[in-house]
């Protein structure tokens, strides 16, 4: 609670500029408020500040003394032996600190600053509770309120963090509400220069006018400049990839007698024949015949069946091998022999390197007759197998 009381004082305003005269002082009064580790009820402060505003700095430096009136710890901290016995303790605090202030320079009559700074406090009469004489660090914000160039009010809150080895290696946190009458006095700080600054300011404006015009004109001379450049690095950047284009697409990269623009097959390899799309074609298998009853390959069509296998091999493709019969048996028995074909095929394939996931094999038996079984040259080509390539 005493946090947020001493944050509500704080104030802020448009950052201006206004005379100031050389010298301020404020008798000042207002309530403090100890740390709960120091036992102490809050405190009525009287004291006094004095500042120097002579220096042409952002801080001028501020003599600040705080005194309180007569304080009683909130808690007795002798025993029942003590003689005289005390009701209570009580003690007289001393504050004296050296603030440098910030005031944020205004032509309205409000004027906020604020402080920070380091100060010293002792205690009188009793040292209660291990309380110790010790340095401060000290923070505050506050307002003036400005009658005229002499007189004004000023109110102030502070944050003093004081160093105590009776906790630990703990601070102590005070904190003190102030406020008081703000005198000025001696010669105004600027007040004879204000002419000479006003004009020597209207100089560095219309110079910094005047170069932001050049450099804006400059700016735009090269951005136009970068423009064109742009432009027509564009205009020949989209020529040479129209003319990469047109032959690219007229082109022929894999030899193979088909334009890239046709070819569906763009990487085919050399030494394959391709179809109008560009597509390697598979080498015939013209010699995939079986004598009857039988699922033995020639020597003919191991050959056609080895060559098919380097383009199996060479192209990653996958094929199914169908094998058939003539309709001279059962047709159970005409089954299991056409599978057996398809398998006879299938194993040379796979001798010859093609992977046998590579590779279905099927039998149709007497199901898919090439020609009509009624007679001795029918019957003939309807006993072989075929190879399929599976898309």
């Amino acid at each position: 609670m005493k946090r947020i009381l001493l944050l509500s004082l704080a104030v802020s305003a448009t950052l201006l500029a206004t005379d100031l005269k050389n010298w301020e002082i404020s008798p000042v009064a207002g309530m403090g408020f100890s740390d709960d580790n120091t036992k102490l009820d809050d405190q009525t402060l009287v004291g006094g500040e004095l500042q120097y505003n002579g220096f042409d700095f952002f801080f001028a430096p501020e003599l600040q003394v705080l005194q309180s009136l007569e304080t009683d710890f909130d808690t007795y901290p002798g025993s029942a032996n003590d003689a005289p016995p005390l009701e209570n303790g009580s003690t007289f605090i001393n504050r004296t600190a050296i603030n440098a202030v910030h005031d944020f320079r205004t032509r309205e009559a409000f004027r906020p600053f604020f402080k920070l700074g380091v100060g010293y406090e002792s205690f009188h009469d009793y040292h209660y509770f291990e309380n110790e004489d010790g340095v401060y660090s000290n923070a505050g914000i506050g307002a003036k309120y400005l009658f005229n160039d002499t007189f004004g009010l000023k109110v102030e809150g502070q944050w003093m963090h004081r160093f105590n080895k009776r906790d630990n290696g703990d601070f102590d946190n005070n904190y003190a509400v102030l406020g008081g009458l703000t005198i000025a006095f001696g010669q105004s700080v600027d007040a004879d220069d204000e002419a000479d600054a006003a004009a020597k300011r209207a100089a560095e404006e219309e110079a910094a006018r005047k170069a932001a015009e050049e450099e804006a004109a400059r700016k735009a001379a090269e951005d136009a400049a970068a423009r064109k450049a742009a432009e027509e690095n564009a205009a020949k950047a989209a020529a040479a990839a129209a003319a990469a284009a047109a032959a690219l697409q007229n082109g022929d990269d894999d030899g193979d007698g088909v334009r890239n623009a046709d070819d569906l097959c763009a990487h085919t390899l050399s030494g394959y024949k391709v179809d109008e799309t560009g597509c390697a074609v598979p080498p015939q298998v013209n010699a995939l015949k079986f004598a009857l009853n039988s699922a033995k390959v020639s020597q003919t069509a191991k050959q056609e069946l080895e060559d098919y296998a380097a383009f199996l091999k060479a192209t990653g493709k996958r094929v199914r091998v169908v094998g058939h019969t003539d309709n001279s048996g059962p047709e159970r028995f005409n089954k299991k022999l056409s599978l057996e074909r398809a398998q006879a095929a299938a194993d040379i394939l796979i001798n010859a390197g093609v992977p046998a996931q590579n590779i279905e094999i099927a039998g149709r038996g007497d199901a898919e007759p090439l020609m009509s079984n009624a007679t001795a040259e029918g019957r003939a080509a309807n006993r072989r197998a075929e190879l399929h390539l599976i898309p």
